[in-house]
């Protein structure tokens, strides 16, 4: 029953946390890809509503995303603790653990969803109005044409990369340690402790691995149709060769004001329906 709680907590906090925090996930891909790109400008130059540009495929799978994160994290918890253990006295350790094991189990939704959504992303509009984003059936059907099922998982190695030791690992240990700090022993806190712990720990652990997103958002940009495709090292050469060291961190203010909303969000609505359920 509680794999059910934490897959069902986990899902809403997801939904709820994507939807409001697009239009900065937007300026991130766009500076990424080596475009000049703000929330004003491309509302001006391409509308409103294209700020949710490539908002179908991470929303729709947000819940699942989010629900395997909780659940394996909560799982792969439970394994390392002894039996009857209570979660909330794990070590920080087995938590930084499970939280590797919740990154891997999450990559295998995360690759093919950032992906689809990066190639819409990066569709930019002009002087005479919006260019229509091809949708994620219409960028899958060309992946898939190109290069068959793999085509779907183009920087899959890339988010292992990114999400196993900084999305899982740290983001769980640095949520738990922050919460802890909050918070009497034996309490949980309130939607404030969730808030500060889980932007917090959101907005760090992004800041730790931001290069490698920045490589991977260049290796997913890559049309499937298109001839030699770079890899990691030469996604990397191309970056360094075009800006530098500056290149790595291309949106980084974008990416932790929008991971330290996204993750107080997911927190709060994860914490308070475990409350409720």
């Amino acid at each position: 029953m509680d794999g059910l709680r934490e897959f069902v907590a986990g899902g809403l906090g997801g939904s709820v946390g994507i939807f409001v925090c697009q239009p900065l996930d937007m300026v991130k891909v766009r500076l990424q890809s080596g475009r000049r790109a703000t929330l004003s400008g491309i509302a001006r130059t391409e509308g409103f509503r294209s700020l949710w540009k490539g908002l179908s495929v991470p929303l729709y799978t947000s819940a699942l995303l989010n629900a395997v994160v909780f659940h394996s994290y909560g799982r792969a918890l439970g394994y390392l603790l002894p039996e009857g253990a209570d979660p909330a006295s794990a070590s920080l350790s087995a938590v930084f653990a499970a939280g590797c094991v919740s990154g891997a189990a999450s990559s295998l939704i995360t690759s093919p969803v950032d992906m689809l959504k990066i190639r819409a992303q990066v569709v930019v509009g002009g002087a005479r109005g919006p260019v229509r984003s091809p949708g994620a059936m219409e960028i899958a059907r060309r992946a898939i044409r190109s290069r068959g099922l793999p085509g779907l998982f183009n920087g899959l190695g890339v988010t292992l990369l990114r999400d196993v030791p900084s999305y899982g690992g740290a983001y769980f240990y640095l949520y738990e340690a922050l919460r802890r700090a909050m918070v009497p022993e034996g309490g949980n806190g309130g939607p404030a402790e969730h808030l500060v712990a889980g932007g917090v720990a959101g907005a760090l652990a992004w800041a730790c691995i931001y290069p490698i997103d920045v490589i991977k958002t260049r290796v997913q940009a890559q049309d499937s149709s298109a001839g030699r495709r770079k890899g990691f090292l030469g996604c990397s050469r191309a970056i360094w060769r075009e800006a530098g060291v500056k290149g790595f961190t291309r949106g980084l203010g974008s990416c932790l004001a929008r991971a330290f909303a996204l993750n107080s969000v997911i927190f709060v609505v994860y914490e308070e329906t475990m409350k409720i359920i």
